[in-house]
């Protein structure tokens, strides 16, 4: 498409955040987030680490 940027959704487990009584739930605990790449003359490795580097930080 020509675009610098592009969104796509990501999908965490909600269940590791869950208080008391969640593992006798049931159900599907989801969270999709969207996550902004920004592209641009960055190149595909350092993409790929920024991307990688965003995405651990939302586990933490």
């Amino acid at each position: 498409t020509g675009k610098d940027e592009v969104v796509f959704g990501t999908v965490l487990m909600g269940r590791m955040q869950g208080g008391d009584g969640t593992e006798r739930s049931l159900g599907m605990f989801v969270n999709t987030l969207p996550l902004r790449v920004e592209l641009g003359k960055q190149g595909v490795r350092n993409g790929v680490k920024q991307t990688h580097a965003r995405l651990s930080a939302l586990l933490v």
